[in-house]
């Protein structure tokens, strides 16, 4: 955007590449009127800022809390996935010093044919148990022996609040309130949605009629309006 010593726009550069910073630009300066004073390019915008010749995305304010839940969506799913799966251990009433003498005793001949005789034993037990139940095996474990099933622990670690703090930041940011962004209306009566409706009506009026109705009646005199006095 080209601009005066006064602020005043005078032309603006326009890129021809089909997204920029991919290649070398090419780029075509355009007038701001016509010699005829027509406007020959619409700019509307709503600066917040001193010398500001750009707009602003409204999501500027939040990008950072929206990564962050996408983040924790993606974690809750990982952890979600964790906590359904589980592992089948078989535990033995084995005290620590036998089991210590079996290890650690395993250097001796005496003691390795022990081990290898008692795994055999336990292996030889679990191949000769022939209980079905609806066609499926039913395992007899040896004496003193359990089955475990280890599963991770389901926690919450208060996700649902978090994720509803990041979505009301979220809301309060691009102007709406929490239950349209999350489409939650669980815990809201009708006075109350009608007075979120209410207050998100208003702010959307409000840009509407700054950007559309200003884009609009630009729109209109540089199409409509010039020919028709020209014609009357």
């Amino acid at each position: 955007m080209q601009i005066n010593d006064s602020g005043a726009a005078l032309g603006y550069y326009v890129s021809e590449d089909g997204y920029p910073g991919w290649m070398p630009q090419k780029w075509t300066w355009i007038p701001r009127e016509l010699p005829g004073g027509r406007a020959s390019f619409i700019h509307v915008f709503e600066p917040v800022e001193d010398g500001q010749t750009r707009g602003a995305n409204v999501f500027y304010s939040v990008m950072e809390q929206m990564k962050m839940l996408d983040t924790l969506q993606n974690t809750q799913l990982q952890s979600a996935i964790v906590k359904a799966m589980y592992a089948a251990t078989i535990e033995s009433e084995l005290d620590t010093q036998s089991a210590m003498d079996f290890i650690l005793g395993a250097n001796s001949q005496e003691q390795r044919e022990r081990l290898t005789g008692w795994i055999g034993e336990i292996a030889a037990y679990y191949a000769a148990a022939p209980v079905r139940l609806g066609g499926a095996k039913v395992p007899h474990l040896m004496p003193g022996d359990s089955l475990n099933l280890q599963t991770a622990q389901d926690t919450d670690n208060g996700y649902s609040v978090f994720e509803q703090s990041l979505l009301r930041y979220i809301a309060a940011g691009l102007g709406v309130s929490y239950e349209q962004l999350s489409r939650n209306y669980a815990q809201m009566s009708y006075s109350t949605a009608r007075a979120s409706a209410n207050e998100s009506w208003a702010y959307f009026m409000g840009r509407r009629k700054f950007v559309a109705s200003r884009q609009a009646s630009q729109m209109f005199c540089a199409g409509w309006k010039r020919p028709s006095l020209a014609a009357w």
